[in-house]
């Protein structure tokens, strides 16, 4: 676990609207019945990157078909299988990236919130910021799931930088 005084938050944040493929919309919450739901972390490393930071709410194959696509078209790979132990009778399969990165980069999930009429998403992409770079060309993402619903979707994707200055 990284200490709270090592990160330096930036002012960098991405709010995206999550309705099969991401797409950009300011939005308004009310916070008065918010409850905490389980997003099921489902580790794979680096990937997805269509062109920068997105995140993307999947529910069905055929949505998970053509973000396979849009990948496999972009970084000239072929397209990916769904993950092992994805039922989208029961789950939405949520996709983040944080676009390709020159230095070594991470991206997690860090909370799913359901509101009365929204799902609220929240990840980081944790950037080198001070730390010694480790070159590492790459795309940090990350997959969860979460419960099916059919509430919108959204994803907010703050950037951080570690600090390794000791101070």
């Amino acid at each position: 676990m990284m200490n709270p005084r090592s990160v330096n938050k930036s002012s960098t944040r991405a709010l995206f609207v999550v309705l099969g493929l991401a797409f950009l919309a300011p939005v308004a919450f009310d916070a008065t019945n918010d409850k905490s739901i389980a997003l099921q972390i489902i580790r794979f490393g680096y990937g997805y990157a269509p062109h920068g930071p997105f995140c993307a709410a999947i529910r069905s194959q055929q949505e998970w078909n053509r973000l396979s696509d849009l990948q496999s078209a972009n970084s000239g790979e072929r397209p990916r299988d769904l993950p092992t132990g994805v039922d989208f009778s029961k789950s939405i399969l949520l996709v983040a990236s944080g676009g390709y990165q020159p230095n070594k980069a991470s991206l997690t999930f860090d909370s799913a919130i359901e509101g009365d009429n929204a799902i609220r998403v929240h990840a980081t992409l944790m950037l080198p910021g001070s730390c010694p770079r480790m070159p590492e060309i790459g795309c940090p993402s990350t997959l969860a799931l979460i419960a099916q619903t059919k509430k919108p979707i959204y994803c907010e994707i703050q950037t951080s930088e570690r600090n390794c200055t000791g101070r």
